[in-house]
């Protein structure tokens, strides 16, 4: 039973009672057995409806688009941030889209590579393109301690992105998103996050190479 029901339910047992009682100092005591009785009516009655709505829900059989929908937020009230500095800004990802961080890797310089593109680097005997993460953007420059997320699409392709200082991973739960103003690209930034008053786009990863080819 549900406090609040409980609690309504009780209030309106106490008034008949009190109300009762006034009366029954006044009638005979074939009253006051009378009173008793219907009392106990109302309360039987009410506890019964009580339970009939407390229970009809759970003999509802689930659909399958039910369960889908039940796991779908699941899933969204999950999902995680990864954060990170970039000169003196800090940018999020979606964890799912960065795969894995690593450290000091060796970047071979190549011709023939974008504006955007540092070199390659073998990683697990793959030749792996390492990307600027701001000159994707177009911002201020990467600063040491570099880090570089690495970045699988669909299995075919592979990148690594250069960024700054990893700050952590932020679960949505526990930080505060905001709309992306008008001026902004929504397919690359899809939300502001808010932390501890500092603003914080969130990057559509895959959306920004995509963009940049």
């Amino acid at each position: 039973m549900k406090d609040k029901d409980e609690l309504s339910f009780q209030k309106f047992l106490d008034f008949i009672k009190e109300k009762d009682s006034e009366k029954l100092e006044k009638e005979k005591p074939h009253k006051k057995e009378k009173s008793k009785r219907k009392v106990k009516e109302i309360e039987r009655k009410d506890i019964e409806k009580i339970e009939e709505r407390e229970i009809a829900p759970l003999s509802e059989e689930l659909k399958p688009s039910d369960l889908i929908e039940v796991e779908a937020v699941l899933e969204e009230e999950m999902e995680e941030y990864l954060i990170f500095k970039v000169s003196d800004e800090s940018y999020a990802v979606y964890t799912y889209q960065a795969t894995e961080v690593v450290t000091g890797l060796e970047i071979i310089e190549t011709l023939d590579l974008p504006d955007y593109a540092l070199g390659m680097t073998n990683f697990r005997n793959l030749m792996v393109p390492v990307l600027s993460f701001s000159k994707l953007l177009c911002i201020d420059m990467e600063r040491e301690p570099y880090s570089f997320l690495f970045i699988e699409k669909e299995k075919k392709e592979h990148f690594f992105i250069r960024i700054g200082q990893v700050r952590g991973i932020f679960k949505k739960r526990d930080v505060k998103l905001l709309e992306v103003p008008f001026n902004l690209d929504k397919e690359i930034v899809r939300k502001i996050i808010l932390i501890d008053k500092e603003l914080i786009p969130l990057i559509d990863i895959n959306k920004l190479i995509e963009k940049r080819k």
